[in-house]
């Protein structure tokens, strides 16, 4: 045999013994970390719930009231056409809502806005607890904005979703009406 044959079967029986050795060792466990729950607001559902009261620094305060199963009505508002998919829209958007940070329990509220709060939110349950949302100021870096529940902690709640609740609390009650099409409108047609 030629002297190149033996060095390719001696690289390949060198190659053969690596990958016998690598196959009998283990690897060692790869560890996969658990995932850190995030801390959120309490998840909200209509079931036990009978009114909702909301209220913010302008003086405007808007009630809703349950009737039935998915009936609500509007005693603040009785013109309103309060639909389960308003309610449904609205707790969608609080329940489970990641809390951002918590702020140390020496905060001064008037430091946070929450001496007058912008608004609050008040659910009433039919075994007349309450699960109350004040919202202060937003925060230095306007990523969120301060908030308490039900006189506890402070917590830094996500802009986006503090900035849309109010809206939506008067888009409940006063429904977007149809805008006539400026083409539709009739010509006059002059008379001799």
């Amino acid at each position: 045999m030629k002297k190149t044959t033996w060095f390719a079967l001696g690289a390949f029986v060198l190659l053969l013994i690596g990958f016998l050795i690598s196959q009998s060792i283990e690897p060692a466990p790869v560890e996969t970390p658990a995932p850190t729950e995030q801390p959120a607001l309490q998840e909200l559902d209509d079931q036990n719930m009978v009114q909702i009261i909301y209220a913010d620094m302008t003086g405007v305060t808007i009630e809703l009231d349950k009737v039935e199963a998915l009936t609500w009505t509007s005693p603040t508002d009785p013109e309103a056409q309060v639909t389960a998919g308003n309610i449904e829209e609205l707790l969608a958007y609080l329940s489970g809502l990641s809390i951002i940070s918590t702020l140390p329990a020496d905060t001064a509220l008037e430091d946070v806005g929450l001496d007058t709060p912008a608004y609050s939110i008040t659910f009433v349950f039919d075994d007349k607890s309450t699960y109350k949302i004040e919202v202060g100021e937003p925060t230095a870096m306007s990523d969120g904005y301060y908030a308490r529940v039900d006189d506890s902690e402070i917590f830094v709640l996500p802009t986006s979703a503090m900035e849309y609740i109010p809206t939506l609390m008067y888009t409940i009650v006063t429904p977007p009406t149809a805008t006539p099409d400026p083409e539709a409108t009739s010509t006059l047609t002059p008379t001799p």
